[in-house]
């Protein structure tokens, strides 16, 4: 066989599996959709209002996220019934005014009112409303590790929310490490994964990628606050262990409530 035939031959081969590939993906998509809705067939949970629920939360407390966008891709790739996730943090940035926050993981799709305490962030100074420069009525918060006010974070979510609550508040050492490695993480600047990393890590489960999705994010703020262990589980794993922790005890005696939907009506 010659050379030219050789090349030939590995050129077919590379074309065939780029075909495949791009056959196998979208079916292996639809089979996972599919599969999701077999597993929840029906959720319901009980209700909670803001109002009622604001002043009992701590750091630590957990929010997830169903949203009504993007849910088929969700997952597909996470195969759980939550979408997003964040952990809540008490006085995260006093420069905002607000008493709790979200410290989560996400794509800079999300879009925050650019409110009168928002533009205060932006300028440097106290001023008046009145000498504050024109702006957008609206934001997109940034990629990868952000802080958010909770309600404003609820409010203005397209979808819906819950709230798992930990049992018991944390000790004040644990509360300022947990703090401190929210800090380092907003810091750090690893971005949201791409779609790309998130179909490679589909295929590739146990596969490591430089970038830190939200339930990823919650981890590494859980383990800092000595709630779960260290772990090195893949991603789509993970999920899967945060999103169902529920009743389960976990470091220390610690364990998360029941999810609860939070009914915004402030």
């Amino acid at each position: 066989m010659t050379i030219y035939a050789v090349m030939n031959l590995i050129l077919a081969t590379l074309i065939l599996l780029v075909i495949i590939v791009i056959i196998a993906i979208p079916y292996l998509l639809i089979v996972r959709i599919m599969e999701f809705c077999m597993i929840y067939t029906s959720h319901r949970t009980e209700k909670i209002r803001i109002s009622d629920l604001y002043d009992t939360l701590k750091t630590g407390d957990l929010l997830l996220f169903t949203a009504t966008v993007n849910t088929p891709m969700n997952i597909a790739f996470s195969h759980v019934y939550y979408s997003h996730i964040g952990v809540i943090v008490e006085d995260g940035h006093d420069d905002l005014g607000a008493k709790l926050y979200v410290s989560e993981s996400q794509m800079a799709t999300e879009l925050m009112p650019l409110d009168l305490q928002m533009r205060r962030v932006c300028d440097s100074g106290d001023e008046p409303e009145s000498n504050l420069p024109a702006r957008p009525e609206e934001y997109h918060m940034k990629n990868g590790c952000s802080l958010a006010p909770l309600l404003v974070r609820i409010k203005y979510y397209v979808g819906f929310s819950y709230v798992m609550r930990l049992s018991r508040p944390l000790s004040p050492t644990a509360t300022i490490a947990t703090k401190s490695r929210i800090n380092e993480l907003i810091n750090c600047a690893w971005p949201y994964p791409t779609m790309a990393q998130n179909l490679h890590k589909l295929l590739f489960p146990n596969s490591k990628v430089r970038a830190h999705h939200c339930f990823q994010h919650v981890a590494h703020i859980l383990e800092t606050a000595g709630i779960i262990p260290p772990n090195n589980m893949g991603s789509l794993e993970l999920c899967k262990y945060i999103s169902e922790m529920s009743g389960k005890i976990l470091n220390d005696g610690y364990f998360y409530s029941a999810p609860v939907q939070i009914v915004y009506d402030i």
